[in-house]
């Protein structure tokens, strides 16, 4: 449930204890990760281009044609590991955040039952030959993705909106004279 609970654990583990992490928000600590010997992995909710905690948001301001679902080795920088594996599908014109999110949730657990009877083994995966996008998805380039200029103009204003609405956690804004104004709907 949180970094404590996961320290106790990884604490009491036996040397070698392989840790997953699926479709979490957490963070796992470097300390652990060393504690652990074993290789950790993690099955991340977007496809290799949109490292960080909110990808589905950008995958939609970017209007990306295709999006799935990426497996790789934990280390301390998140979402940074080497990549042992990815799926993505096809996104149509006009999906939405519910739509992206649903078909990625299910592209991880595809994911995960192809490379499950590699995990049960002690080897370690190998990495494929994929790399990390550059932007990361973060909560601060969430924040200034919602962040509305004054003289937005209207194309930019509905790709925005398209990529923030039904985002949780997130919501369009304008500040004017030192007042925040957000968008409903």
């Amino acid at each position: 449930p949180d970094a404590a609970a996961l320290a106790a654990h990884a604490a009491s583990a036996a040397p070698g204890t392989r840790l997953i992490a699926f479709c979490t928000g957490s963070v796992v600590p470097a300390a652990v990760l060393e504690r652990l010997g074993a290789p950790a992995y993690n099955f991340h909710p977007a496809s290799p281009a949109y490292p960080g905690r909110h990808p589905v948001p950008f995958a939609l301001y970017d209007g990306a044609e295709r999006f799935g679902a990426t497996a790789h080795v934990m280390v301390e920088r998140v979402d940074s590991g080497p990549i042992v594996g990815a799926v993505e599908f096809a996104v149509p014109p006009g999906a939405d955040h519910g739509w992206l999110a649903e078909r990625t949730y299910r592209a991880t657990v595809r994911l995960f039952l192809a490379l499950a009877p590699a995990l049960a083994r002690p080897e370690p995966l190998n990495p494929v030959a994929l790399s990390w996008g550059p932007r990361r998805c973060t909560q601060r380039a969430l924040d200034a993705l919602c962040a509305l200029p004054p003289d937005i103009d209207p194309a930019e204003l509905e790709r925005r909106a398209r990529a923030i609405r039904a985002a949780p956690d997130a919501r369009l804004h304008l500040t004017l004279h030192g007042r925040r104004f957000e968008m409903a709907g």
